[in-house]
């Protein structure tokens, strides 16, 4: 899930094809790099929205690297669970392991513990894992070019979370980005109490555009 807030307090979130009460193609193509940021685009333009903070968490974070550069209403971006494995980009590897992870007919037979992990969490989720293999195995983006991401950033990583790495990393890499580290791994830092505040503070002092 993606959040778009406001300025003004107004929360928008919606649901990422592929997940919640979207549409789930099946087809990895279905999830071509420009079809999410497209998404929000056009969910914006529905709402009429003149000026909008983005936060994005894991693949929402991912997918708002692509949409801040090409998005004038952006006052400000948050990108959570991602760090350090942004600047150097994940690998095909990993992608795979996912993607086998999601598709495996028996959930113990998984052996990756990363992709065991995702797998786990997305059966608890009543997530469409299909939709969620396509996802991992859609034409690869390329590596964002960071320096393009201009606006205010906050960089909000769990303690254990190896996937996203060190959030300092993807910090000193954008124009305008502090990061905040909170406890928790990949898959349940957004809990801590921190995580909230810490986006509270940053919006606060963001100025209006």
């Amino acid at each position: 899930m993606k959040r778009l807030a406001s300025f003004d307090g107004t929360e928008i979130a919606y649901d990422a094809r592929g997940h919640g009460e979207s549409g789930k193609p099946h087809d990895p193509d279905a999830y071509a790099p420009d079809a999410m940021p497209r998404d929000a685009q056009a969910l914006l333009d529905h709402l009429g929205v003149d000026e909008v903070d983005i936060v994005g968490y894991s693949m929402g974070a991912l997918v708002a690297t692509r949409l801040v550069p090409v998005e004038p209403r952006t006052r400000s971006v948050v990108f959570g669970g991602v760090g350090a494995s942004l600047v150097e980009g994940r690998g095909v590897t990993t992608r795979r392991e996912l993607a086998e992870g999601l598709l495996a007919d028996e959930p113990r037979s998984v052996t990756n513990p990363l992709a065991r992990a995702f797998r786990r969490f997305a059966d608890r989720m009543g997530a469409d894992r299909f939709a969620l293999a396509g996802i991992q195995q859609a034409p690869r983006a390329k590596r964002p070019d960071l320096t393009k991401i201009t606006v205010p950033a906050l960089v909000l990583v769990g303690d254990g979370d190896t996937i996203a790495k060190n959030p300092q990393e993807l910090a000193a890499a954008l124009p305008r980005a502090t990061a905040r580290i909170v406890s928790g791994d990949h898959l349940d830092a957004m809990y801590d109490a921190l995580f909230s505040a810490h986006i509270v503070q940053f919006l606060s002092g963001v100025p209006q555009l």
